[in-house]
């Protein structure tokens, strides 16, 4: 496992054990502490900077509006709710951000196996949003939560092999141990 590997796996559970825990408590803020290092490390020093860059507009796009019709039609509830409770709250999009600069590095190995890929979206995606809630209380579920789960895990089982077919359109390489 090479440095950069590791750095960006790393950097990237920095950032969301940062911005869940700084959501949680009021903090919306706190996440962007961690997240302007990573992605100035990521976008101005990463060897796949055009292609992070468009990955991350994609991102924000997608996350933005999956987390906003969430939110709206009340199946999620965020804390620190900035700008509003009816979008995506400012946190979650450096989520996105952060996801986004792991595709084509610590995720890359993702590229080329789309269905692995869509299966462990459809887990780990509702996954990473319950534990955020369970955890910190940084997102609560409508009651009965089931809908919510069900929405996020099959948006992530699209979005997953989604984001690593177009990371692998954009920067096409190996990933190691392929």
């Amino acid at each position: 496992m090479n440095r950069a590997f590791l750095g960006n796996l790393l950097a990237y559970q920095l950032l969301w054990c940062t911005t869940v825990y700084g959501a949680a408590h009021g903090w919306w803020w706190l996440g962007f502490v961690v997240l302007v290092p990573f992605a100035y490390w990521q976008i101005g020093h990463g060897p796949a900077r055009t292609a992070d860059s468009w990955l991350v507009a994609g991102a924000l796009v997608l996350g933005f509006t999956l987390d906003s019709v969430l939110a709206a039609t009340g199946q999620l509830h965020y804390a620190s709710p900035v700008p509003s409770t009816q979008w995506a709250p400012a946190w979650i999009l450096a989520l996105w951000i952060g996801f986004a600069l792991t595709l084509n590095h610590s995720m890359a190995w993702f590229k080329g196996r789309l269905l692995i890929g869509s299966a462990i979206g459809f887990v780990a995606g509702p996954l990473a949003y319950w534990f955020a809630g369970r955890t910190w209380g940084a997102v609560q579920f409508a009651d009965p939560a089931w809908p919510a789960l069900l929405a996020l895990a099959v948006a992530w089982a699209i979005l997953m092999p989604l984001g690593s077919w177009w990371a692998e359109r954009l920067h096409p390489t190996l990933p190691a141990g392929r």
